[in-house]
Protein backbone atom coordinates (compact mmCIF):
# COMPACT_ATOMS: atom_id res chain seq x y z
CA UNK A 1 0.00 0.00 0.00
CA UNK A 2 2.80 2.41 0.85
CA UNK A 3 4.48 1.72 -2.49
CA UNK A 4 1.33 2.63 -4.40
CA UNK A 5 0.99 5.87 -2.41
CA UNK A 6 4.62 6.82 -3.10
CA UNK A 7 4.25 6.04 -6.80
CA UNK A 8 1.10 8.17 -6.99
CA UNK A 9 2.81 11.05 -5.20
CA UNK A 10 5.77 10.83 -7.61
CA UNK A 11 3.51 10.95 -10.65
CA UNK A 12 1.54 13.89 -9.21
CA UNK A 13 4.73 15.80 -8.43
CA UNK A 14 6.18 15.18 -11.91
CA UNK A 15 2.89 16.26 -13.54
CA UNK A 16 2.84 19.44 -11.45
CA UNK A 17 6.47 20.31 -12.30
CA UNK A 18 6.11 19.63 -16.04
CA UNK A 19 2.56 20.90 -16.40
CA UNK A 20 3.21 24.41 -15.14
CA UNK A 21 3.38 26.40 -18.42
CA UNK A 22 4.47 29.63 -16.71
CA UNK A 23 8.04 28.48 -16.12
CA UNK A 24 10.62 26.07 -17.44
CA UNK A 25 11.07 22.78 -15.58
CA UNK A 26 13.86 22.92 -13.03
CA UNK A 27 16.36 20.06 -13.04
CA UNK A 28 19.00 20.38 -10.35
CA UNK A 29 22.52 20.31 -11.77
CA UNK A 30 21.44 20.79 -15.39
CA UNK A 31 23.45 24.01 -15.67
CA UNK A 32 26.64 22.03 -15.12
CA UNK A 33 25.84 19.61 -17.94
CA UNK A 34 24.85 22.40 -20.34
CA UNK A 35 28.52 23.06 -21.12
CA UNK A 36 28.55 19.83 -23.16
CA UNK A 37 25.25 20.41 -24.95
CA UNK A 38 25.50 23.69 -26.82
CA UNK A 39 27.81 26.12 -28.56
CA UNK A 40 28.71 29.33 -26.75
CA UNK A 41 27.22 31.97 -28.99
CA UNK A 42 23.85 30.50 -29.97
CA UNK A 43 22.64 29.39 -26.54
CA UNK A 44 19.48 31.17 -25.40
CA UNK A 45 20.06 33.22 -22.28
CA UNK A 46 17.43 31.29 -20.31
CA UNK A 47 19.70 28.21 -20.37
CA UNK A 48 22.75 30.00 -19.03
CA UNK A 49 23.37 29.38 -15.35
CA UNK A 50 23.53 32.21 -12.86
CA UNK A 51 27.02 33.67 -12.80
CA UNK A 52 27.83 32.26 -16.23
CA UNK A 53 30.82 34.59 -16.42
CA UNK A 54 32.63 32.21 -14.07
CA UNK A 55 32.50 29.30 -16.54
CA UNK A 56 34.20 29.35 -19.92
CA UNK A 57 31.76 27.70 -22.36
CA UNK A 58 34.14 27.92 -25.32
CA UNK A 59 34.65 24.48 -26.85
CA UNK A 60 38.23 23.33 -27.03
CA UNK A 61 40.00 21.57 -29.85
CA UNK A 62 41.97 18.40 -29.89
CA UNK A 63 44.35 17.47 -27.13
CA UNK A 64 46.84 16.21 -29.70
CA UNK A 65 50.27 17.74 -29.21
CA UNK A 66 52.22 19.19 -32.12
CA UNK A 67 55.28 16.97 -32.13
CA UNK A 68 58.27 17.32 -34.41
CA UNK A 69 58.43 14.94 -37.37
CA UNK A 70 62.23 14.98 -37.40
CA UNK A 71 63.81 11.53 -37.59
CA UNK A 72 66.50 11.14 -34.93
CA UNK A 73 69.16 9.32 -36.94
CA UNK A 74 71.57 8.98 -34.01
CA UNK A 75 69.16 6.64 -32.24
CA UNK A 76 68.52 3.07 -33.40
CA UNK A 77 65.29 1.20 -32.79
CA UNK A 78 66.25 -2.43 -32.10
CA UNK A 79 62.92 -4.01 -31.16
CA UNK A 80 59.41 -2.69 -30.49
CA UNK A 81 55.89 -3.65 -29.54
CA UNK A 82 52.81 -1.54 -28.89
CA UNK A 83 53.76 -1.09 -25.23
CA UNK A 84 57.58 -0.96 -25.13
CA UNK A 85 60.67 -0.57 -27.31
CA UNK A 86 64.37 -1.28 -27.06
CA UNK A 87 66.62 1.42 -28.50
CA UNK A 88 70.32 2.18 -28.82
CA UNK A 89 71.29 5.73 -27.83
CA UNK A 90 73.98 7.77 -29.63
CA UNK A 91 76.35 6.86 -26.76
CA UNK A 92 75.85 3.15 -27.54
CA UNK A 93 73.71 2.39 -24.49
CA UNK A 94 70.72 0.06 -24.79
CA UNK A 95 67.51 1.38 -23.21
CA UNK A 96 64.05 -0.10 -22.84
CA UNK A 97 61.41 2.63 -23.10
CA UNK A 98 57.63 2.88 -22.94
CA UNK A 99 55.20 5.80 -23.25
CA UNK A 100 55.76 8.30 -20.45
CA UNK A 101 59.45 7.50 -19.95
CA UNK A 102 61.85 10.47 -20.20
CA UNK A 103 64.68 9.79 -22.62
CA UNK A 104 67.77 12.01 -22.15
CA UNK A 105 68.33 14.31 -25.11
CA UNK A 106 64.88 13.91 -26.72
CA UNK A 107 62.35 14.24 -23.87
CA UNK A 108 59.35 12.10 -23.07
CA UNK A 109 58.32 9.07 -25.12
CA UNK A 110 54.79 9.92 -26.31
CA UNK A 111 53.85 6.71 -28.10
CA UNK A 112 55.08 3.62 -29.90
CA UNK A 113 53.24 2.81 -33.12
CA UNK A 114 53.40 1.27 -36.57
CA UNK A 115 53.91 3.61 -39.52
CA UNK A 116 54.33 2.30 -43.07
CA UNK A 117 54.86 -1.26 -41.72
CA UNK A 118 57.71 -0.13 -39.47
CA UNK A 119 57.79 0.61 -35.77
CA UNK A 120 58.28 4.23 -34.70
CA UNK A 121 58.96 5.61 -31.22
CA UNK A 122 57.43 9.10 -31.04
CA UNK A 123 59.20 11.42 -28.61
CA UNK A 124 58.92 15.11 -27.83
CA UNK A 125 62.18 15.69 -29.71
CA UNK A 126 61.44 13.61 -32.81
CA UNK A 127 60.98 10.11 -34.18
CA UNK A 128 63.12 7.03 -33.61
CA UNK A 129 62.43 4.76 -36.58
CA UNK A 130 63.04 1.12 -37.28
CA UNK A 131 65.64 0.66 -40.02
Amino acid sequence: MTGVALAGASVAFAAHMLGNADRDPQFVGLEHLAIYARPTSSAPSRYRPLGSGEIDYTPVGSTRRNLPETVLGDFELIKASATAATIRTPQGRIARVSPGVKLPGVGEVVSIRRRDNKWVVVTQGGLICER
